[in-house]
C-alpha cells in the first residue's frame, strides 16, 4: 500500500492534519532532485585553463568599465566556484577609481549591470563595487539582494521540511502580512 492509499483510507488523518501529509509526501519526492550532485575533479591542464579563461574575462570587463564616463581605472575580481552545483553562489567585487569627480549612482549601476550581465548565473545583488578607499557603493543594493536571498534560503527550508504544501501556505501567510504592514505604512503618511 502506497501513501496515497493509506492517506484516502484513514480520511480522518488528512483532515485532522489539514493536508499537511500530502505536503510532507510531496516534499520528500522532490528533495532528492534539489540535492547537488557530485562532479567529476577538474585535472591540472583543465583547471589552468579555466583559471586562464577566467583571468581574461576579469580583463575584458575591467576594460568596459574603464570605458564608462567618469571611471579612471577598474579591476574585476570574479569569485566562480568550479562545481556545476555551486554556480549560483557566483560573486563579483570591482575596484573603481573615480576619473575626476565620485561616481552618481547612475553610474555604480551600470557598472553592476556591465559585470552581472557579462557572467552566466552572476546576479546584480552578487556584485560588489568598491571606490578607490575601499568604501562598497552599491552597499543599499547588495543589503537588499542579501534580505531577499535570506528569506528565500527560509523558504527551501521551509519547503524541505513540511513539504510543498506547507511551504506555499507559509508563504502566502508571510506574503499577506507583509503587505498588510505595507498597506498599513502607506494609511498612516
Amino acid at each position: 500500500m502506497n501513501w496515497a492509499e493509506t492517506l484516502n483510507k484513514y480520511p480522518s488523518i488528512m483532515y485532522v492534519t489539514g493536508g499537511l501529509l500530502i505536503g510532507l509526501f510531496i516534499g520528500y519526492q522532490v528533495l532528492p532532485k534539489l540535492l547537488p550532485r557530485k562532479t567529476a575533479p577538474l585535472s591540472a591542464a583543465e583547471l589552468q585553463s579555466v583559471v586562464t579563461m577566467q583571468k581574461q574575462l576579469e580583463d575584458k570587463l575591467a576594460a568596459s568599465i574603464a570605458a564608462i564616463e567618469g571611471v579612471g581605472d577598474a579591476q574585476v575580481q570574479l569569485s566562480t566556484p568550479l562545481s556545476g552545483s555551486r554556480r549560483i553562489h557566483r560573486k563579483a567585487s570591482v575596484t573603481v577609481t573615480a576619473a575626476d569627480a565620485p561616481l552618481a549612482d547612475v553610474q555604480v549601476a551600470a557598472i553592476t549591470e556591465v559585470i552581472a550581465s557579462g557572467i552566466d548565473d552572476l546576479l546584480p545583488g552578487n556584485v560588489t563595487v568598491f571606490d578607490s578607499a575601499g568604501r562598497a557603493l552599491n552597499l543599499e543594493v547588495v543589503q537588499e539582494y542579501e534580505q531577499k536571498q535570506f528569506w528565500t534560503n527560509i523558504a527551501i527550508n521551509v519547503c524541505k521540511i513540511l513539504g510543498i504544501l506547507a511551504a506555499m501556505i507559509t508563504i502566502r501567510f508571510i506574503i499577506q502580512s507583509i503587505h498588510k504592514k505595507m498597506l498599513g505604512e502607506t494609511q498612516g503618511c
